[in-house]
């Protein structure tokens, strides 16, 4: 793991929802918004360099479910390879959805941010993976100590087999099998990689691989989660805030029916 179908139709910023986007240098900008407004609807998402803005009449109907019932949690996996705009998807996962929605933060994030050696010899990979396997585990573990609904995971166990060295099996070297690991999740959502014409770049800091090996990853990916009985592809786009609507569409549609509604409906 690196660091690094339609549902619903999405909703779409419409004339009346008090929010334009403008495109420029500067990125996406909010008007006719308070600037209580903007501060809560515009994300800054460092890793991409991209401003995205979340309109008002999304978070409002979808960030206060009301619902007070006890919820048994499913794990949903974002994954995608470098570049992908997982972390930009993930933000606005945060603050969209309910508070029954937890995002976990990235294993390999923590591990390779902690100064976990990193290197492309296979005697560094290996250990590595296996690092990262057991801390995503542990924080899966985490998320049981609270009522979610859904927990939304930045990459899964699955993952690792992207960038497994061989020769041995991955999950044989940590005692599981690509069956168990597979049935850990409700489902899978695959935002593929951009190629460099269409906005990969080196913007976070922990992304070393070039465009060619970022698309090599990213069908390692898919080749990883393919026997998923619920994996969804958001492909990549120039337009960003469509795959953004896109892959949190499909978020919400794993919610239970009581969290896809306002509080004031419920």
């Amino acid at each position: 793991m690196g660091c690094h179908r339609r549902p619903t139709e999405p909703c779409v910023p419409t004339a009346d929802s008090g929010v334009k986007v403008l495109a420029g240098t500067a990125g996406p900008q909010l008007l006719h918004a308070s600037p209580g407004t903007v501060q809560v609807l515009r994300i800054a998402v460092a890793s991409s360099g991209l401003w995205l803005a979340v309109w008002l009449h999304q978070l409002r109907a979808m960030s206060n479910c009301g619902c007070t019932g006890v919820h048994a949690p499913i794990r949903v996996v974002l994954t995608g390879g470098p570049g992908a705009g997982k972390t930009a998807v993930l933000e606005v996962v945060r603050r969209a959805m309910c508070h029954h929605v937890h995002v976990l933060p990235e294993a390999a994030g923590i591990v390779f941010g902690g100064g976990f050696p990193r290197g492309t010899a296979a005697e560094l990979r290996r250990p590595a993976q296996r690092a990262i396997f057991h801390v995503q585990r542990e924080l899966e573990a985490t998320a049981l100590a609270r009522d979610h609904a859904l927990v939304v995971c930045d990459r899964g166990t699955v993952d690792g087999l992207a960038y497994w060295p061989g020769p041995e099996d991955m999950f044989v070297s940590v005692g599981s099998s690509l069956g168990e690991e597979l049935e850990r999740y409700h489902a899978v959502i695959h935002l593929r990689t951009p190629p460099s014409w269409e906005g990969y770049n080196h913007d976070n800091p922990l992304r070393i691989e070039t465009a060619a090996e970022a698309a090599a990853i990213d069908a390692k990916i898919a080749l990883a989660w393919a026997r998923h009985p619920r994996r969804f592809e958001v492909a990549a786009s120039v337009d960003f805030l469509s795959k953004a609507a896109h892959a949190l569409a499909i978020v919400r549609d794993q919610l239970p029916a009581c969290c896809r509604s306002p509080a004031s409906r419920a």
